[in-house]
């Protein structure tokens, strides 16, 4: 096995070698004739001939005779017009020899050549091939017209969800503006709600502390109004003025100062009972006298107004 092996190697090292030949060499070739670069088929063939003996054709042994040949030898040649087959006789030729091995007195060498196939076997060969690459092919493209169909019909899907959700996004954006101008309107009404309450808690504690005081300095200016003095009726009319504008300012404060007449009727969410005469000039529970004015903020009683009243 060792030697076969070697053997193979050594036949490899060969095979690159460039060969002389030498006059008694055996040369085991295949012949190729070719005639206007036709090649005639009748001629090839393999044969073995030893240079010298003149075995081929006449002077075809001189032409290679030192030829150094690596592969393929090829030599252009002319028949003689005596030549007896009549497609050769006087044709210029190029005469190729595919050699495989040379026998020299004391050595042998193997040349080793590239298996060649004929075209029109590589043709048979190849035709199942290009057919069932021709079908992956043809299936390929049906894949591919399937997918850029499917392609589309996503894109279109795509569009379909981009603009339902740009639509859900407008309408949920003004339901957002239309909550929030909401939210905004209720937090100023509740703001102002909350800023009148504080105002008007702050009225009701400074209403409660001004009504005395208030109600003191009108009944003396009312005391002094039937004084006889020149002096004293001058600050009346002064003190008149001031009343009056402190009675401005209340209003415009929606403070309403609650003055019942005499007679009128007793008016419990509005009036105070403080005491009470039994006078026939009087309807039953008509004010008899207004000890002390009351007060209303924004409509609602602060302070009622203390009243004495006529009782049967």
């Amino acid at each position: 096995m060792a030697n076969k092996i070697n053997e193979h190697i050594e036949n490899l090292k060969q095979s690159k070698l460039k060969i002389k030949l030498h006059l008694g060499d055996t040369i085991h070739a295949k012949i190729k004739i070719n005639i206007n670069n036709q090649e005639l088929d009748k001629f090839k063939k393999r044969l073995i001939f030893t240079i010298g003996q003149e075995e081929l054709f006449d002077g075809f042994d001189e032409l290679i005779i030192n030829k150094k040949i690596h592969g393929p030898l090829v030599l252009p040649y002319k028949f003689s017009p005596e030549y007896p087959d009549q497609d050769l006789a006087g044709k210029d030729v190029t005469i190729t020899l595919l050699v495989d091995k040379i026998e020299k007195e004391n050595k042998e060498y193997i040349f080793i050549r590239p298996k060649v196939v004929e075209s029109e076997n590589i043709e048979k060969e190849q035709a199942p091939v290009k057919n069932e690459y021709k079908d992956k092919y043809e299936e390929s493209l049906k894949d591919i017209q399937r997918l850029k169909g499917q392609l589309e019909l996503k894109e279109i899907e795509l569009k379909i969800n981009i603009n339902s959700l740009q639509e859900k996004a407008k309408t949920l954006q003004a339901k957002a503006s239309e909550e929030l101008k909401k939210a905004l309107s209720e937090n100023a009404v509740k703001i102002e709600k909350e800023k009148a309450e504080i105002k008007q808690f702050a009225l009701q504690n400074f209403l409660e502390d001004f009504i005395i005081p208030f109600n003191n300095f009108e009944l003396a200016i009312n005391s002094a109004a039937n004084t006889e003095n020149q002096a004293v009726k001058n600050y009346v009319v002064g003190f008149n003025m001031i009343k009056k504008q402190f009675e401005s300012m209340l209003e415009d404060n929606k403070i309403e100062i609650i003055k019942p007449n005499i007679s009128d009727e007793f008016l419990p969410e509005e009036h105070n009972v403080i005491d009470t005469i039994n006078n026939e000039e009087f309807m039953d529970n008509a004010i008899t006298k207004v000890n002390m004015n009351g007060f209303k903020l924004n409509g609602r009683v602060v302070k009622p107004a203390q009243v004495t009243i006529n009782k049967k």
